[in-house]
């Protein structure tokens, strides 16, 4: 018997080894140009596997389906599941891009741990256009779907469905908690939340220290001890709610703080405007009032909240109309979201039978089938502002192709109509003779292009070319892209953009792998044009070349301690400017030669790092040698530090350590003489 025991330890030990989830590096670099490809579950477990990775940027490339993985995620980990990319010691400070794709079926059983959702805790970070749905999570505090706690981040175009419970405080769908001026824009979450204690929310459990929602909305149920509410269950201490709603139930099974909308506003500069709470299904919009502005909580029907009209007098941007804008935020048809509101990138449901025209706004495609699907089908539009890669050759005489595609694909049902689609081409240059534009069809980005008329017999209306083109006759959904002979030169192709700061100012690098009819670049930093090829020679362009170019730029007119942001504009010969979504931001981390020389003026900088941990640097600029006062004071307004400087003119540095003060916001102000300023820095420990 002992030795059957002793021959079976080794199986029994190899197979708990070839049944363990495997880690697979991703593609890329991990740089802004060249960032890790998630395309595959194990793609994102290594993420998770991988902490000196988490300040890398990332783009997710496909659908990724947890239900698929092996062995089964719910047994991982002792049966605990997934591992939140971020922790109590180690933040996730990337940017994470979803690509509009999803993550489905994610599952955490860890309930009485911090930080559990897909990513736990966040900071100096950004996660957007992803969608984290069917999630099962149980945790103990700082749970949700997408993110567990984020602070001094920002997240966009985001969603989460699914099942969230907490046993502890501040529990969502979405985030747990957005805190210290993070934002969350353009998101939404439905399904439910229980059994947390405080701050539970289905959207989010505690908005806090200047968090701000805007453009989102909750539909699902809350449930909790206290301060529950069905978008948000706590908003307070100078934070804001606007241009949102939630429509379902929330309780409080320890308090009365239950609201349709909020479960707690307290603080001063707390605000909630032009949002919506469905007073249907809930008592009331906000379940305690302590603090703050909340004057702009609507209550409304379940009707109510189906009509278009009572968002837009609240001054809500939809694309049917342009009183409000034209960001297009919002969209409603009746029967897409259950005929509630949706954001302009959610999927479309198009009902069986349906010849009525579709707009996926702010993705630049209309869609009407002009012969109905025999079941209702759901669509979504994802934008690609990127050239596409070529496999093969591209068809007939095209030898371009522009820097933006589509992919147009059924989440759920199936095509069996026909249909019409009209791509939008503002924004894509080079084009100058529409009747040799063409319009190129894939199946998947494995497949090669096809040509819509030659290969697919469809046909193409170039009425309102160059604003857009509609091609008539389709039978199935895939990627688009438009294409074009000699005379469309369409993009200058640019493969990277880099900055970098040196002892004679801001480097920047960029490199194109080719060109056509470039004339020239256009340098902007924040916003301003600083330097342009008509006055700059090294921003010459190179015409029409297939060969790579570097291109180098150094700007001097900058500032110790100081950050700026530059983007990049090309322009062809024609005069047609064209804006890249490549930008770079460089903190300023070395004296320039010049500055020095520049005339000395009263003067105070923004600390650098900011936010920094624990430790500053502190620059003013002193007209004359003398004497300046530094004061520094938390958001009580208590001082915590007031010291006397002997400066000398033009600029000077001091060194401010925070090693015995606790995470938050501080102002600091230099006096001299009649010359005061204040600036703002934050602390994050």
């Amino acid at each position: 018997m002992k030795k059957l025991f002793l021959i079976l330890l080794p199986l029994l030990f190899f197979n708990s080894q070839i049944q363990a989830q495997s880690a697979v590096a991703p593609s890329g670099d991990g740089s802004s140009t060249n960032p890790y490809k998630i395309a595959t579950w194990q793609n994102l477990y290594w993420l998770s596997q991988n902490s000196g990775q988490w300040g890398k940027y990332y783009k997710q490339t496909a659908d990724i389906h947890f239900a698929d993985a092996s062995p089964a995620i719910d047994t991982w980990d002792g049966g605990a599941g997934w591992t939140p990319i971020g922790n109590s010691t180690t933040k996730f400070t990337g940017t994470y891009d979803g690509g509009n794709y999803r993550i489905d079926s994610l599952y955490i059983n860890r309930s009485t741990a911090k930080y559990v959702s897909l990513f736990g805790n966040i900071g100096l970070a950004s996660v957007e256009n992803l969608g984290v749905t069917n999630v099962r999570i149980t945790g103990s505090i700082y749970v949700s779907g997408l993110v567990g706690r984020d602070s001094l981040s920002q997240i966009t175009n985001c969603y989460a469905t699914g099942q969230v419970t907490g046993n502890s405080d501040n529990v969502g769908i979405l985030v747990g908690e957005n805190i210290y001026y993070s934002t969350i824009s353009n998101c939404y979450a439905t399904g439910q939340v229980k059994n947390g204690r405080y701050y539970v929310g289905v959207l989010v459990g505690s908005n806090h220290t200047g968090g701000n929602i805007s453009n989102s909305y909750a539909r699902g149920s809350a449930r909790g001890s206290n301060s529950i509410g069905v978008l948000v269950g706590s908003n307070t201490n100078s934070s804001t709610i606007s241009n949102s709603y939630a429509s379902g139930s929330s309780k409080a099974t320890a308090g009365t703080r239950a609201g349709g909308l909020v479960g707690y506003n307290n603080g001063n500069y707390s605000t909630i405007d032009a949002s919506f709470w469905n007073a249907d299904s809930s008592a009331k919009g906000v379940g305690y009032r302590g603090g703050g502005d909340t004057t702009g909580v609507i209550a409304a029907t379940t009707a109510e909240l189906k009509t278009q009209s009572i968002f837009t007098n609240e001054s809500w941007d939809f694309a049917s109309e342009t009183a409000n804008g034209e960001d297009d935020y919002w969209n409603m048809d009746g029967v897409t979201n259950d005929g509630y509101p949706y954001l302009y990138y959610e999927p479309v449901t198009i009902p069986a039978g349906d010849t009525n025209l579709h707009i996926f706004a702010n993705n630049d495609v209309e869609l009407i089938f002009t012969t109905g699907n025999a079941g209702e089908v759901v669509i979504q539009v994802i934008r690609n502002d990127e050239t596409p890669e070529v496999i093969g050759s591209l068809p007939g005489a095209v030898i371009n192709l522009s820097p933006r595609y589509w992919t147009v694909r059924v989440i759920s049902g199936t095509i069996t109509g026909t249909y019409s689609i009209t791509l939008y081409l503002e924004g894509i240059p080079g084009i100058f003779n529409c009747s040799t534009l063409y319009v190129l069809k894939r199946d998947d980005s494995t497949s090669p292009w096809k040509d819509v008329v030659a290969d697919l017999s469809a046909t193409i209306d170039r009425t309102n070319c160059p604003t857009s083109i509609t091609v008539e006759g389709l039978t199935s959904l895939s990627e688009f892209v438009i294409g074009g002979e000699e005379d469309n030169p369409l993009p200058v192709e640019l493969v990277s953009f880099t900055g970098s700061s040196t002892s004679s100012g801001v480097l920047l690098n960029w490199k194109t792998a080719s060109e056509t009819d470039n004339a020239g670049f256009i340098l902007y930093r924040d916003g301003t044009e600083i330097a342009s090829y008509t006055n700059v020679t090294a921003l010459k362009g190179q015409g029409t070349t297939s060969n790579a170019t570097s291109y180098r730029f150094t700007d001097t007119d900058v500032y110790l301690g100081e950050s700026y942001t530059y983007t990049i504009f090309t322009e062809d010969l024609s005069g047609t400017r064209q804006e890249y979504d490549n930008s770079v931001s460089v903190s300023v981390t070395e004296a320039v030669s010049n500055e020095e020389t520049i005339a000395t003026q009263y003067a105070l900088a923004q600390n650098y790092p900011n936010p920094f941990n624990p430790s500053t640097v502190i620059r003013f600029s002193l007209a004359q040698a003398g004497t300046a006062t530094l004061k520094v004071f938390d958001m009580l307004g208590r001082e915590v530090l007031s010291k006397q400087l002997q400066g000398s003119a033009g600029w000077n540095a001091y060194h401010f350590n925070a090693g015995t003060l606790s995470s938050g916001v501080y102002y600091y102000r230099i006096i001299s003489g009649s010359f005061m300023e204040t600036k703002k820095m934050i602390l994050l420990k």
